[in-house]
């Protein structure tokens, strides 16, 4: 019977690394475990390069292969444990890198530490996770079996090399120094993956959240000084929802696109469309703003009229910091607010910060009865059916927010409620899975309209419609693929993002379609118009858009930071940030124009991002409002 044994030699520039690896000697093979390792993560990683980058530079390869250089290397110098330490480190970055490849496949970019905290949370969307999960991919994983195997179980006899060298440390002290030197040189998480690989990005990635650039000073005239609420009493449609019950259906994934679209001939969204034929107001030029907390974002944002933090998650960061959002506002006129959605109290933090927004009642997945789940949560049928019991009895006037859930990716939905007929081309793909449960929530829309009616609640509401994010992101190469051949031009961001606006307000004879561009931060300020409420405290960095001349949409996170969408234009920042290296494109003739043309633009939007930042990152709000 052959006899196995393992021998763990220092892994250092010295004339020992240079030995060889495997050595053949009666039938007894020694392993240098480190070396070992060093190679299986330096393969996974250039294997998740493959799915991931289109372009390598040299320093992509040097600081990948300095990084794992560093991470063995200093393991290797301890003294105890060295085998159980090693292995859960290679566990780890295995772990790290898989969740990179997963995170990547679905949004088109890196995760943050943030993102990665929110693993737990994840899991709750698991059939998302199997739905970007390749075959291929657990070949990040696989060895592990195996290795644990032999190393832990069978209990090989393990040998170590008594070779050393003094140099071994100094040598990664400095490899770290240099790493560590690239860092601050960019504000793009992007650029530093693309150009110094997974291990500068994350070490970038976690110096950006513990320190960050959000503490640097912002000049106080940006930060305070025309951004103040200026709500006129004479602007137009002002005061047109005025004592009306207000009732928000904020509806998951939902984009513009879908609004009077035919696929093949069927509806696609018939009870939206209904409602835009008649006492309406309908922003087709309205565009998400999120960051990494994406719905969450969605509702701090609409309710503050202030940005996200991007990369990371203000219900998550900042659950007691102080607000003045519109809860706040309605709250001082007299209306009761509550937030009604189908799953659980503590996703995204909610039953935290609610309370800090001015939030008075959450009802949640707790609350419902679970009469029919679809994918994680309750399903939207159930879920508005349930509401309108729990709508009736709030104390008016009220502010009650909605925030459905059956579209959410991988939008799964039973067999028996898929109505749509899909093209063979589509069965199978996620445009034709999102287009079934799209269609399905717009039935219920219409479902929960007719049931409000008969309960006296329709007449007196102000029922606005809005999508929290996009659900088929360009990013995703299936996606990009497939709805430019159904659209039969390129599928961009600008029309990704594109969520759709509705202010409905029953006998006020409005049927308007206004083209204006606009933002989530601009939610508010215009909802405050149409309410007749006047508010000179806070900070809006949106506008009205009912009575604005020029739209303007500031972005980040799914587009670099300083991109961004007015009237003509769409203009995306480079993420080398180097202005010279973006794009731009015309709205109309998709066709490319001068970045120069964009500067103006780039810069207003760096200016309210970074104001929304400091503001939010230094608990400013309980300042301005004094």
């Amino acid at each position: 019977m052959k006899k196995y044994g393992v021998n763990i030699k220092i892994l250092c520039f010295s004339k020992y690394s240079l030995r060889s690896v495997l050595i053949m000697k009666q039938h007894r093979f020694k392993l240098d475990l480190v070396f070992l390792l060093f190679v299986l993560t330096i393969a996974k990683i250039m294997f998740l390069y493959h799915y991931t980058i289109d372009n390598f530079e040299i320093s992509l390869y040097l600081n990948s292969f300095l990084g794992v250089f560093v991470i063995y290397a200093l393991t290797n110098k301890l003294k105890r444990k060295k085998i159980k330490l090693l292995l859960r480190i290679y566990t780890i970055i295995s772990v790290v890198l898989f969740l990179d490849l997963l995170y990547f496949d679905y949004f088109g970019f890196m995760p943050s530490v943030t993102d990665l905290m929110f693993i737990g949370q994840v899991g709750t969307v698991k059939r998302s996770v199997i739905r970007v999960l390749k075959p291929i991919y657990l070949l990040m994983l696989i060895d592990l079996i195996p290795l644990y195997y032999f190393i832990k179980i069978k209990k090989i006899k393990l040998k170590f090399n008594k070779e050393d060298s003094s140099l071994t440390v100094p040598i990664c002290l400095i490899v770290i120094i240099l790493m560590v030197v690239v860092l601050p040189s960019s504000d793009n998480g992007t650029f530093v993956y693309n150009r110094y690989g997974v291990f500068s990005y994350h070490m970038y990635d976690v110096y950006d959240n513990s320190i960050g650039n959000f503490d640097k000073e912002v000049d106080k005239k940006i930060t305070y000084q025309g951004y103040v609420n200026e709500i006129g009493k004479e602007g137009k449609y002002f005061g047109v929802g005025k004592n009306r019950n207000i009732i928000a259906i904020q509806l998951e994934a939902f984009q513009n696109f879908l609004i009077n679209h035919y696929y093949r001939g069927q509806e696609l969204t018939p009870n939206l469309n209904r409602i835009l034929r008649k006492d309406s107001l309908y922003f087709d030029r309205f565009y998400q703003q999120v960051g990494t907390g994406n719905t969450s974002d969605c509702e701090f944002i609409t309710s503050n009229s202030m940005h996200s933090l991007g990369r990371k998650s203000v219900f998550k960061e900042y659950p007691e910091n102080s607000f003045y959002s519109l809860f706040n506002i309605l709250s001082k006129k007299g209306y009761s607010t509550t937030v009604l959605h189908g799953y659980e109290s503590d996703f995204w933090n909610r039953e935290e910060i609610y309370p800090s927004l001015g939030i008075d009642k959450f009802i949640s997945l707790k609350d419902f009865e679970k009469k029919e789940m679809i994918s994680f949560g309750l399903s939207d049928e159930s879920f508005f059916n349930q509401s309108v019991k729990y709508i009736k009895d709030l104390k008016k006037p009220y502010y009650a927010k909605l925030i459905t859930l059956t579209s959410h990716h991988p939008y799964v939905l039973p067999e028996n409620e898929k109505e749509l007929v899909l093209a063979d081309e589509h069965k199978e793909t996620l445009f034709g899975h999102y287009l079934q449960t799209i269609h399905y929530t717009d039935k219920q829309l219409g479902k929960f309209i007719e049931s409000i009616k008969k309960e006296g609640i329709y007449e007196n509401s102000l029922i606005i419609f809005y999508g929290d994010h996009a659900g088929l992101y360009p990013s995703n190469e299936e996606n990009k693929k497939v709805l430019s051949e159904y659209f039969g031009y390129e599928y961009n961001y600008d029309e990704a993002m594109n969520i759709p606006l509705i202010y409905h307000i029953p006998g006020s004879n409005i049927k308007k379609k206004n083209s204006i561009v606009g933002g989530q931060i601009d939610y508010m300020p215009t909802l405050l118009n149409l309410l007749g409420i006047v508010e000179d405290k806070g900070i809006l960095f949106g506008q009205d858009l009912n009575n604005s001349d020029n739209g303007f949409v500031a972005n980040q996170y799914y587009i670099p930071e300083g991109s961004f969408i007015d009237d003509e234009k769409m203009f995306i920042m480079s993420e080398d940030g180097i202005f010279e290296n973006s794009k731009a494109w015309d709205l109309k003739t998709r066709k490319p124009i001068d970045i120069h043309k964009c500067k103006e633009g780039y810069e207003k939007a760096l200016e309210q991002i970074e104001a929304s930042k400091y503001i939010i990152t230094n608990n400013e709000i309980k300042n301005i409002i004094k």
